[in-house]
Parts: C-alpha cells; structure tokens; sequence
C-alpha cells in the first residue's frame, strides 16, 4: 500500500510538473520582451521595428522593449539574441544582417541558420547619395571619377555585412570597377553613416532611402539615384539606377523578425500571426509609406527560404568579388 501511494504521488507531481512546463507556452506571452536591434538608433531597420511592435504589445497586453545592441557590425547584438533562452522573451530584428555578415566572415561566431526564422515584414530600396557640396551632380559624373581613381573616394557603410556593402560591391562590379580597391569606412549603422556623409568624411554611400530623404530635403546631402524598378513618389525627380544605364545597382534592403536557436514552435507562430495581422493594418501601411518602405510579409517558412536565397546571393557576390574573409 505504502508503494503505491508513493507511485501515485509520484504520478501527481509529474503531471503537474508537465502542467507548469507547458503553461508558459500556451499562454505565452506573460511578460514584457525585448526585441534587439543590433545597430545604432534613428536608421530604417529601428524605425520599422519601433513603427510594429506597439501594435503587438497592445494585441497581447505586453510591454516590448527595443534595445539597440550596436558594435561589430551587427555582431554583438545578434549573438545576445542566438545565446539568449529560447523562451520567446528575447527576439531579433534583423536588417539583411544575418546572412551578410556571416556570407562575408567565415569566422562569424554564427551561422545564418542558427536563428529561428520568424516573418519578413519590410522591404525598401536604397539611394545612392553624396554630400550636397560634391562636385557629383549626376551618377555618370561620380561613376567616372571612381573610375579613374577607385582608392580616393572613400564609401560610408553601416556595418561590414550593410546593404551598402553588397549595394556598391554588385554595382561596381557591373560597371568594370573592383570594389576592393574603393576604400569602405564601416560605421554601426545606416544613422551615423549619412551623418559621417553630411558632413563630408566620406565621399559617397548607398542607404535605404528612408534614411537618405530626410537630409536630402534638410540641404545636407544629394540623392543621385535610387536602387529600384521604378522611381520613388516621394523623390520622383530621382532616376534609378536602371534608366541611367547601370542595372547592377538593383540591391534593396529588409527587415525580419527572428529569433534564438529552438524556438518553440508555438511561439513562432504567435509572432507570425500577429505581425501578419499588424502589416494589414492601413495605419502601419501608411506610417511605413512615409517612411518610404511597404509592408512585405513572408511565413516563417517562406522567411526561412529567402533567407537561404539572400545568404547564397550574398556569399557568391562577396567569394567572386574577393570580400569574403
């Protein structure tokens, strides 16, 4: 009798061992997240995440914290977020990041895949853009002179992995320039890298252009093109790369929800549900449009899958143009 009393209690205290386990997921979540941004504050990928998530804190009743987490070009920030507990309380907010960086340094201490694919949200394209005292007035002008000297114009990139990076390597690769030989100053961020162009330490970048528009309405730098199909309405003076002759620069830029390795599934999908669900709705629309940039919802699946497209895309371009290190 004693032995099976012992049995039973043993049973009850597994049982609600099991229960607790599995209550923080099902009623996940219960307190407040923290969302990392590995760069700099006031950039495109900080505004995208800051513009989503008061709409999920508010459908789930839940602070969330955007912390930035910049240094190493993205590094520091998305390596707190692989090593944090895969409990759903610690997410990344990638830019193109994670596949860049770890498709340029084959000594990354990650790998692309070692975050938990959760939804690509945005999409945006980027500007080619100098200060606005360089002698360059056109495209044309600046693409001549880097010609003529690739190593005296200097390139202002927000980290080593940046869409700048991967923007002007493809580019000046297409237009028979080699993009090891044009000096790279690498700053924590797209914000610090358009105030380094304004205020002429370096000579020329390529950012999203929601990062570029303000500066360039303020006097402060020049929009020579855009990396898009089709002209911008906010800046509809601006030619893109194509119509002036130079399809290479086509490379745009994104942001994504992810997060540490063994993420529960459960989890994911909350996220995905509801940042679906935000992405529809018309203010968020609106508020990425002025920020010259559009809702571009992918599934954790789908997301998992560009992001293979987009590491492979970008270890190709850094292996032939000798930037893989």
């Amino acid at each position: 009798m004693n032995l099976l009393k012992r049995m039973l209690t043993l049973v009850a205290a597994l049982t609600l061992a099991m229960t607790a386990l599995s209550q923080p997921a099902s009623r996940y979540p219960t307190k407040a997240i923290d969302v990392v941004y590995p760069f700099a504050p006031g950039g495109a990928g900080d505004t995208w995440v800051r513009i989503l998530v008061p709409y999920l804190s508010q459908k789930w009743g839940v602070p969330i914290n955007v912390i930035n987490r910049p240094g190493g070009s993205g590094v520091i920030g998305t390596m707190a977020v692989i090593s944090a507990e895969p409990d759903g309380y610690t997410i990344l907010f990638d830019g193109l990041n994670t596949p860049a960086v770890t498709a340029i340094q084959a000594s990354a201490p990650f790998k692309w895949t070692d975050v938990t694919p959760i939804a690509k949200v945005t999409s945006s394209s980027l500007a080619f853009a100098v200060p606005a005292d360089s002698p360059w007035k056109t495209l044309s002008q600046a693409i001549a002179d880097i010609k003529k000297e690739p190593g005296a114009a200097k390139a202002g990139v927000g980290g080593a992995g940046s869409p700048a990076t991967f923007a002007l390597a493809k580019f000046f690769s297409s237009i028979g320039v080699d993009p090891v030989k044009v000096p790279r100053v690498i700053f924590d961020g797209s914000t610090p890298a358009m105030a380094a162009l304004a205020g002429g330490h370096v000579h020329f970048t390529s950012q999203p252009l929601s990062d570029t528009l303000a500066l360039a309405q303020a006097g402060k730098v020049r929009i020579l093109a855009i990396s898009a199909r089709v002209r911008s309405p906010a800046v509809a003076d601006i030619p893109t790369g194509l119509e002036l002759g130079f399809p290479g620069y086509d490379l745009g830029t994104w942001g994504a929800f992810e997060g540490p390795p063994k993420l529960p599934a459960q989890v994911v999908q909350i996220w995905s549900d509801g940042l679906k669900e935000v992405l529809r709705n018309p203010e968020v629309i609106e508020k990425l449009k002025m920020r010259q940039s559009v809702a571009d919802f992918l599934s954790p699946e789908d997301t998992r899958n560009f992001l293979e497209v987009e590491y492979n895309t970008r270890l190709e371009i850094a292996k032939r143009l000798g930037l893989r290190k």
